[in-house]
């Protein structure tokens, strides 16, 4: 099955920087799906030595990640895809514009040459 690339909300370090100069917090709460787990882990012990903050991270599936902000949860920072940050602002559970994205990523798929070429199980946007 080919993909299209999926845009993705993730963290670098000039995001941290930049979310530091807003957040006046000793904790900075995050809530984040996996995809971004490795690279965020090398990311927050540098963020959390040059600012000062601790960062708190709940790491967790996406269908999780939705029941626990439905469910009242509240966090200052959200790792997420961007379809899903924008369903999270509709629903009132986000600040309407503060969403920014980051990162893209993408799924590819190899194929032997000579072999048929996968179809698509998603729609074409």
């Amino acid at each position: 099955m080919t993909r299209k690339p999926i845009a993705t909300t993730t963290l670098g370090a000039v995001s941290f920087l930049m979310f530091a100069a807003i957040v006046h917090a000793d904790e900075i709460r995050v809530l984040s799906t996996q995809a971004t787990e490795e690279a965020y882990r090398e990311l927050v012990p540098q963020f959390e030595k040059a600012s000062g903050h601790k960062v708190t991270t709940v790491f967790t599936g996406t269908l999780d990640a939705n029941k626990r902000l439905a469910a009242g949860e509240s966090y200052d920072l959200l790792i997420m895809s961007a379809q899903s940050i924008d369903q999270h602002i509709k629903a009132g559970k986000v600040v309407p514009g503060s969403r920014v994205d980051l990162a893209k990523s993408g799924v590819g798929v190899g194929v032997k040459a000579g072999a048929p070429k996968p179809t698509s199980a998603r729609p074409k946007r």
